[in-house]
């Protein structure tokens, strides 16, 4: 008798939060800001395989740069994005960050990322300290570029993230 079974892969994006870079005042900004003004977020993949890929869209995105653009339709603010991962590295260091891919293409694929089991003690990134996200991207935008004429409005953008199980051997 032969008996067999087949195990789907499983992958699934929790805790996503929104990001909102708040008011600015162009004139302020140019004062204030010297470097890029940063938002972290960051959000758990899990998988049933041995790693995953991650790809990042937006609704306002012309395949080099990510926009946000006003309700009026006229202006847009121009941000990018980095992808970080949390990696468990063991008991003793426990979970490290590793840059992935750093001022992303919209629709680009990162890919190769490991998932780390045995950080975890579900399938949401939870520890027995609590959650460990194991995903984390960095919204950021210019400066300067606040500074230009920039028409007083509500900006806006989605991310799409997309998450891919590796199926087969690692890295294929």
């Amino acid at each position: 008798m032969d008996l067999s079974a087949s195990i789907t892969p499983v992958i699934a994006i929790y805790n996503v939060p929104d990001a909102n870079f708040g008011e600015f005042n162009p004139a302020a900004v140019d004062a204030n800001f010297a470097e890029k003004i940063v938002l972290s977020r960051s959000f758990c993949v899990y998988t049933n395989a041995q790693g995953y890929s991650i790809e990042v869209d937006s609704d306002f995105s012309d395949g080099d740069n990510f926009y946000m653009v006003g309700n009026a339709g006229f202006d847009e603010i121009r941000y990018s994005v980095d992808v970080l991962s949390n990696d468990y590295t063991g008991p003793a260091n426990g979970f490290q960050k590793t840059a992935r891919s750093l001022d992303i293409f919209p629709g680009d694929v990162v890919g190769t990322i490991p998932y780390y089991a045995d950080g975890y003690i579900d399938n949401a990134c939870g520890t027995v300290d609590g959650t460990e996200n194991n995903i984390e991207l960095r919204i950021s935008m210019d400066p300067n570029f606040l500074t230009q004429e920039i028409a007083p409005d509500d900006y806006r953008d989605t991310l799409r993230i997309t998450a891919r199980a590796f199926l087969g051997e690692f890295g294929g």
